[in-house]
């Protein structure tokens, strides 16, 4: 795999339904299962939702917790068009906005870490300072592992 290409952008923030989870390495697949709740709790109060999967890992800034043996906090979610009320088994959060770096990753989820680590050797080699949080914005499945797109942001300071 080649470096992506990383971009300097400013995000909005960006509403989500999330459940809030604690995950290693170990457990990153029970990640699924998460998301599988979030949308149905979305469903049983009749929310609507825009279908976009995201994974906000709450790092500190400069480590990556997820590989520490007590986890990295999470937000495991699906993008939303309009804040709601936060309930016992949904809540209503987004991502942090301000100026991030990003990249696409075009391949299979088990391979999002080499892009994660290109971002943050991008950013170290081009002197731009991460801030702590980082997520993921999963594009629409495709059958074909390869295929599939995935924004790696990070905040920055």
């Amino acid at each position: 795999m080649s470096d992506p290409d990383v971009a300097i952008l400013t995000a909005p923030p960006r509403i989500l339904a999330v459940r809030r989870t604690t995950l290693t390495l170990a457990t990153i697949q029970n990640a699924l299962g998460v998301l599988t709740d979030v949308y149905e709790a979305l469903e049983e109060h009749g929310l609507p939702h825009l279908g976009i999967n995201v994974f906000v890992y709450h790092n500190a800034a400069g480590q990556n917790l997820l590989a520490t043996e007590s986890g990295c906090p999470m937000e495991v979610g699906v993008a939303v068009p309009a804040a709601f009320e936060s309930r016992a088994d949904v809540a209503c959060s987004a991502t942090p906005g301000g100026r991030v770096a990003r990249a696409a990753h075009v391949g299979p989820y088990g391979l999002l870490h080499q892009t994660h680590k290109a971002v943050r050797n991008w950013c170290w080699q081009n002197g731009q300072k991460v801030a702590g949080p980082n997520w993921e914005v999963y594009g629409h499945g495709n059958e074909d592992p390869a295929a599939l797109l995935t924004d790696v942001v990070y905040l920055l300071k």
